[in-house]
């Protein structure tokens, strides 16, 4: 008699497990699918990051001011394409402020992120697209020779 009380007590435990389960389970994975979606929006803002910086230091190191924008257009859009985001909709805007010795220019890139993916973003964001803007300065110190 004493094993089937002891088999009775232990069922309602495991119909509770299963009830607290099936309550946590949904938040669960709606925090699982924030942190992913977030994560990807992170990793776009650093490729935008690192692309702004590599088209500024190839518009700052050009010798030639007029092949200058070009060639930071270029080297933002392959540096984005080789972390697997699309440039063709890139936004970029190059700033310069002279193109002497001692100048600055400011390369700019953006790239707009698709949000409506992730649990409550548009509600956060106020869109279902984030635009994720980054510049990088440099100086431009450019050593000519007397004969260029």
């Amino acid at each position: 008699m004493q094993i089937r009380n002891s088999q009775l007590a232990t069922q309602p435990e495991q119909g509770q497990a299963l009830i607290e389960m099936l309550i946590a389970l949904p938040l669960l994975l709606l925090i699982l699918a924030a942190v992913i979606g977030f994560g990807r929006v992170l990793f776009v803002a650093l490729a935008v990051d690192q692309a702004a910086f590599t088209g500024g230091r190839y518009a700052a190191e050009s010798l030639n001011p007029y092949q200058a924008a070009y060639q930071a257009y270029r080297a933002t859009a392959m540096n984005l394409t080789a972390n697997g985001i699309d440039a063709a909709p890139m936004a970029w805007q190059l700033d310069a402020a002279g193109w002497q010795r001692g100048g600055t220019v400011t390369n700019y890139a953006g790239v707009a992120v698709p949000v409506n993916d992730i649990p409550l973003a548009p509600l956060l964001f106020g869109s279902d697209r984030v635009t994720l803007w980054q510049g990088a300065t440099f100086r431009i110190e450019r050593w000519k020779s007397k004969w260029q």
